[in-house]
């Protein structure tokens, strides 16, 4: 009987201090934390554009940090660029491209940086090609064609010691068209971006690979 009161009282004892082991130490923010999405599926066109450049918001969505955290910014989108040649006998080029980045608060994300948050990737800051194309053709008879071709891409952004409190986050995307006697539409359709608290090495840089 008394060995099973010991045994009985050393649970006890086991689960209390458990329990306050569970209440002291501290649990890591990022576990915490909530994560944010948006969504868009209507179309988007950028153009039509002969020579220049414009630029869209994709996605906005306002954020809360509790307290100082590293963000993971995940971007997914269908992006296309059309060519339309016009009813003009001769030879013809169009390029065009669509470049996406991703701001908070209206500062760029870079693709990497120091710890401190100093950008070292090259100019713009930020900005992955999602969708490029190039088109020659020479035609001999007038005629009127428009071509089209989207396909799904995604990239992952990293932002590191994001302060608490509210922020704004938006994606953007910017469209650069170079054609003679043919016109350039950019096109983005369903997009996605997920904000997910992330618990990186403090201190730790994100830096170009090097092989």
């Amino acid at each position: 009987m008394r060995d099973r009161l010991m045994l009985r009282s050393s649970a006890v004892l086991t689960a209390v201090l458990f329990g306050i082991f569970l209440a002291v130490v501290p649990r890591p923010a990022f576990a915490q934390a909530d994560k944010y999405s948006a969504a868009g599926a209507t179309n988007i066109i950028f153009g039509p554009f002969i020579t220049g450049t414009t630029t869209a918001t994709l996605l906005a969505q306002d954020i809360q940090n509790s307290s100082t955290a590293d963000l993971v910014l995940q971007v997914t989108m269908e992006c296309g660029i059309v060519i339309v040649d016009p009813f003009t006998p001769g030879s013809r080029f169009g390029a065009a491209s669509v470049n996406v980045w991703v701001e908070i608060d209206g500062v760029r994300v870079p693709v990497t940086s120091l710890a401190d948050g100093t950008p070292t990737d090259p100019p713009p800051v930020g900005e992955v090609i999602f969708c490029d194309r190039s088109d020659f053709r020479f035609t001999f008879e007038p005629e009127f064609d428009i071509d089209q071709i989207v396909h799904a891409n995604a990239f992952n952004w990293v932002k590191l010691n994001v302060g608490a409190g509210k922020h704004t986050v938006k994606v953007m995307a910017r469209l650069t068209s170079s054609t003679f006697l043919s016109t350039a539409q950019a096109l983005v359709r369903r997009r996605t971006l997920i904000i997910e608290p992330a618990h990186m090495v403090k201190s730790q840089d994100v830096q170009p690979f090097t092989p």
